[in-house]
């Protein structure tokens, strides 16, 4: 009798420790899961110095490209221009993947698998043009990320809604030839001719993005900042926690990809500020902050 009770004494103590064991191995998993950071806008307002935040920790891994334009392209019909045609030959290496991903099911997620490790474990995709998602787009997103192993992180950074569109304004200067030393004047009138076409209002009337985000992600799954104060040490800190990495000081405001200078028109200014108002109340009821962030523009 003795010898079976010691038996069913060491069974249960054998059971015991393979529980714990067990729990040990689960936590050490769950610490150990991958993070994907899906940074969905807003154009001009930081989210290249987020890609070189990110990119600059020894622990993560973006992949080839900052922005890799799949799901605007499959189902924003203004971003149509960054599907990559089937039959285009001569590709780099970039341009090779993201053709993949825009045409092979389940090509986006195991790619981005593929770049975790043991030292790396976090990746990511910031296409500021995501933000004229809808929520059923980034629920689908979400469940191929999760269904392979993902925590997803998404970050949507917003700015002043004129100065946004001020900076996309110059910013097209920038890159098109055809303005070149074009005037003060010259480069108002053209925001006047871009602040209300269907692409800057997808890109600035910020509500509709946090509508469809909040929809499709949890609370804790959704990082919302702001341009103008994003170098607070506090907010520095709470985004770097979000997104899992080191705080890096020395990262503080480098910004890189800047628009060139011209003076902004009050009059013009006012125009765009009364077009965007929705959008500014919105913002000023849900994130107060923002109303003292975003009077200098009055």
């Amino acid at each position: 009798m003795n010898q079976l009770n010691h038996c069913q004494k060491k069974c249960e103590f054998l059971k015991y420790l393979i529980l714990k064991l067990r729990l040990k191995f689960y936590k050490i998993f769950i610490s150990m899961k991958y993070n994907f950071i899906l940074g969905v806008g807003a154009q001009k307002s930081g989210t290249t110095w987020l890609y070189n935040y990110l990119k600059g920790s020894k622990n993560s891994n973006l992949g080839e490209l900052k922005e890799w334009h799949i799901w605007d392209a499959k189902y924003i019909d203004l971003c149509s221009n960054f599907k990559l045609p089937n039959e285009k030959t001569n590709l780099n290496k970039a341009q090779q993947i993201r053709l993949q991903m825009q045409t092979e099911n389940k090509y986006y997620e195991k790619y981005f698998l593929s770049l975790m490790s043991k030292e790396i474990n976090i990746t990511g995709d910031i296409t500021p043009s995501y933000c004229g998602l809808n929520f059923v787009h980034f629920l689908n997103i979400k469940n191929k990320l999760k269904k392979i192993g993902f925590n997803i992180k998404v970050v949507f950074l917003m700015r002043d809604p004129v100065l946004r569109c001020w900076s996309a304004t110059r910013m097209i200067i920038k890159l098109n030839k055809k303005y070149q030393n074009i005037s003060n004047l010259e480069a108002n009138n053209l925001l006047l001719n871009y602040y209300n076409s269907p692409g800057f209002i997808m890109r600035t009337k910020y509500e509709n993005t946090i509508i469809n985000l909040k929809k499709a992600f949890s609370k804790d799954e959704i990082f919302i900042g702001f341009y103008e104060n994003l170098f607070n040490n506090s907010n520095l800190d709470m985004l770097s926690n979000f997104l899992g990495i080191k705080e890096s000081l020395s990262d503080k405001q480098h910004f890189t990809n800047v628009s060139p200078s011209y003076q902004l028109d009050p009059e013009i200014s006012k125009i765009c500020r009364n077009f965007y108002k929705d959008t500014y109340d919105y913002c000023f009821t849900n994130f107060p902050i923002t109303e003292k962030l975003w009077k200098n523009n009055e």
